[in-house]
């Protein structure tokens, strides 16, 4: 069962409370209104948009924001999990020669799924490990993709901002700072200030976070589908099941060698109990 990323979210969750907190001790019980500016909001905000439709074709744009929900919705980071699908995989096709036919609904991993395809489609071990690793390469560079974008737009939004304050300033010295106007001047620098706010916010509290995570992600996938596309060619070569998890072990870090031995104890027993069982009916029958 895929489960979403909860320290990406707790973490967004958290920064924007941090920021909503701040804002409301220091008004100290006044209306928040002053930080929302419509010409700090269209310069920040819409600036930003304009500039992630200039840098990206627009499909691209939507693949963009559709990976990035997918990753922080569905991180691809269970390596163990993955272990297992491999290792149950194999341990069924060394018991029935048939067993791949129906393997492509028993796992969740995309890559393995497509492995399995290939296999039932006759090709050699060769052949796999070649299309697979070019679909792992086409998958990183979508990820880092998006890092790209993001990292980009983090870098534009104090510079968006200083636009903001620019607009601000030249207004307050051309029409506010000669007529001497004290409060005029103080709200014309508050609203230019804001426009600031929002770009370093912006920039600090949602771009960089996202592009940091998704270049973290495409590494994770990265090892993740390496893994897998040794996994398949082990499963094509019909190795044994311990050969195999000894081969996949090497890509976890050691921390989760305990868990990965426990995968292998629980699916090759299981494995051996229903051929053991299967044995059993056979000899009764006859």
């Amino acid at each position: 069962m895929k489960k979403p990323n909860i320290g990406f979210i707790l973490g967004a969750i958290f920064g924007t409370a941090i920021l909503v907190s701040a804002v409301l001790s220091e008004v100290a019980g006044k209306s928040t209104a002053v930080f929302i500016h419509p010409v700090a909001v269209a310069v920040v905000f819409g600036g930003s948009v304009a500039a992630a439709l200039m840098s990206v074709a627009t499909k691209d744009l939507l693949r963009i924001i559709q990976r990035t929900y997918f990753a922080v919705r569905y991180p691809r980071h269970d390596f163990v999990g993955t272990i297992r699908e491999i290792v149950r995989v194999n341990v069924g096709a060394n018991k029935d020669v048939l067993f791949l036919e129906k393997a492509d609904g028993l796992v969740h991993n995309a890559m393995l799924k497509d492995a399995i395809q290939l296999m039932n489609m006759g090709f050699k071990s060769d052949d796999i490990r070649r299309f697979l690793e070019v679909r792992r390469e086409q998958n990183e560079q979508a990820l880092n993709q998006c890092s790209v974008l993001y990292f980009g737009m983090a870098k534009l939004g104090p510079a968006l901002g200083l636009v903001g304050t620019l607009i601000g300033l030249v207004v307050l010295l051309y029409y506010h700072m000669g007529a001497g106007n004290v409060e005029k001047v103080a709200s014309s620098m508050g609203v230019a200030l804001t426009a600031t706010l929002y770009g370093v916010g912006l920039a600090n509290l949602l771009f960089g976070p996202l592009s940091e995570y998704m270049h973290y992600t495409a590494e994770k996938a990265y090892a993740l589908d390496t893994l897998v596309i040794e996994g398949a060619v082990l499963i094509k070569e019909r190795r044994y099941p311990v050969y195999l998890l000894q081969a996949l072990k090497s890509y976890v870090p050691r921390e989760d060698y305990e868990a990965v031995e426990s995968v292998m104890q629980e699916e090759v027993q299981m494995g051996n109990i229903n051929a053991s069982k299967a044995s059993k009916d056979g000899e009764a029958a006859a």
